[in-house]
């Protein structure tokens, strides 16, 4: 009996096994230091996955096959970080800080080679997103303002042509903000409204943010939640203009307008498809001693329910395994993108500090095409 008990307990492993096989095409370890090394942003270029993050206290930035997941090249010079990315043509734009020899640049871009074609310096001013559409790019991030002698990061949004000249932009803040800043933006494809997602700081409180203007950068509404704290930290729309943002362990839908629709608890970084939101995030599955492992939900977009869950072959005792803010996911019509980072110590934080970037390609599934 215990035979047959045991051998029905491995088939079913085995079939969860192939479940699970048959959802992720293809899963790529990189791990350019022996320091800590993070994956934020992702972006299609080509034939491309752009992954963008930091390699030991520099940007990196790699190109992976699509087909693969096989890294072709790589990139890493100076100090600081990349966050997001965004492919227009044959060229590659990347924002993020990085200094060289005490100069720092806030938008670099890239050639298919990854030689740098141009970098951008913007004053008192960091950047965390970048998107393209319809002929503009559109940027988000903080910017340092004056409040009678202390200065403080606001809410800071570009509009820049083509060739990156600037031609508007928009600060967002309240005096009694200690501390706010845009971590994504994005463009509302039924109104054609820019949306910008973020934090700000009241009273020792983080709270989120959502603010939606026009495309010239004119403020048309702020959506506050007074019961949310916390941030708000990405966003995908659907056709009908709905906007769904994740950040605090939550993904918060609004209408097109901005009115609040519904909740699912739940966290991680987005992308929508079609009806289906797929949530890149991490699970527990000890009591004791923390086992984190990458997985991703899928959510029935209409009703805000989960409809599974799935345990991506990652996971790690180390507290930094995550998908992290303000990176953001790709989808090319067959499978979205994430990437993440895995935590190489053996529990807690380590002293010395190794983590390295996991990427992800994963079948997608909707019940309408």
């Amino acid at each position: 009996m215990w035979r047959t008990k045991l051998l029905l307990l491995l088939i079913f492993v085995l079939f969860l096994s192939s479940i699970v096989s048959a959802q992720v095409k293809w899963v790529k370890h990189i791990n350019p230091t022996s320091g800590e090394d993070y994956g934020y942003g992702t972006c299609l270029f080509g034939n491309y996955l752009v992954v963008v993050g930091e390699a030991g206290g520099s940007p990196f930035l790699a190109l992976l096959d699509r087909e693969s997941g096989e890294v072709v090249k790589t990139w890493s010079e100076g100090n600081g970080w990349f966050y997001n990315c965004v492919a227009i043509g044959d060229k590659l734009y990347i924002v993020g800080r990085a200094w060289e020899l005490d100069v720092v640049y806030r938008i670099y871009v890239f050639d298919i080679n990854l030689n740098v074609v141009n970098r951008i310096q913007v004053d008192d001013a960091g950047f965390s997103d970048i998107i393209y559409q319809d002929g503009y790019f559109y940027i988000g991030g903080y910017k340092w303002k004056n409040f009678s002698g202390q200065f403080r990061p606001v809410w800071y949004i570009e509009r820049r042509r083509a060739d990156l000249g600037l031609v508007a932009y928009r600060e967002i803040y309240d005096a009694e903000w200690r501390d706010s800043g845009v971590v994504n933006v994005g463009v509302n494809p039924v109104t054609g409204d820019v949306w910008a997602v973020g934090y700000y700081k009241l009273g020792g409180v983080w709270r989120p943010l959502v603010a939606v203007s026009d495309r010239d950068l004119n403020l048309k509404r702020l959506v506050q939640l007074p019961n949310y704290t916390g941030f708000f930290g990405g966003m995908c729309f659907d056709s009908e203009g709905n906007a769904y943002v994740d950040g605090n362990e939550t993904v918060t839908k609004f209408d097109k307008n901005g009115n609040y629709v519904k909740r699912y608890d739940g966290g991680g970084r987005i992308v929508c498809v079609k009806d289906r939101l797929y949530l890149f995030g991490r699970v527990n599955r000890t009591a004791v001693v923390p086992t984190w492992r990458l997985a991703y939900s899928v959510i029935d977009a209409k009703t805000m329910e989960r409809i599974r869950q799935v345990e991506l072959p990652a996971s790690s005792a180390g507290d930094l395994t995550n998908f992290y803010a303000p990176g953001r996911p790709s989808f090319d019509g067959r499978y979205a993108y994430a990437v993440g980072v895995l935590d190489l110590s053996t529990g807690g934080r380590s002293l010395i500090g190794d983590t390295e970037i996991v990427v992800f390609a994963v079948s997608v599934v909707s019940s309408v095409w």
